[in-house]
């Protein structure tokens, strides 16, 4: 492993983890609760689903053209957020306006990230 990656990758995760810590420490709850909701915005859950290409590279240590690529693939789960966004109406955690822009997201991502896709791979080759 490159000893640069591994010195960014660590620093990444140190940093999250103590801000995010002295920031429920100022909210008067555990550190350690911090540090567990910094571990969620750095990996896959948040960081990944918003910046993929930057998560694969950062954390997978590929390529940026070959993250990217594979970031575009972790972005085609439209199904999912279909089914999310369903239940989430279903409940009344959101109302008809946002389930539209939901839906809507999900197939346009779904859609663009084949031929997103296809260019990267065609790219690199």
């Amino acid at each position: 492993m490159d000893i640069t990656l591994f010195l960014l990758q660590l620093a990444a995760m140190l940093t999250i983890a103590v801000v995010s810590g002295q920031l429920m420490r100022r909210l008067g709850q555990p550190a350690v609760i911090g540090e567990l909701i910094g571990g969620v915005i750095l990996g896959p859950t948040l960081f990944g689903m918003l910046f993929p290409a930057a998560y694969q590279r950062l954390l997978g240590g590929m390529p940026p053209g070959r993250a990217l690529a594979v970031g575009f693939a972790m972005n085609a789960r439209g199904a999912m957020g279909v089914i999310l966004a369903t239940v989430a109406l279903q409940g009344g955690i959101i109302d008809q306006r946002i389930f539209v822009a939901l839906v809507f997201m999900a197939i346009v991502t779904s859609l663009m990230s084949g031929p997103a896709i296809k260019r990267l791979v065609r790219q690199q080759a």
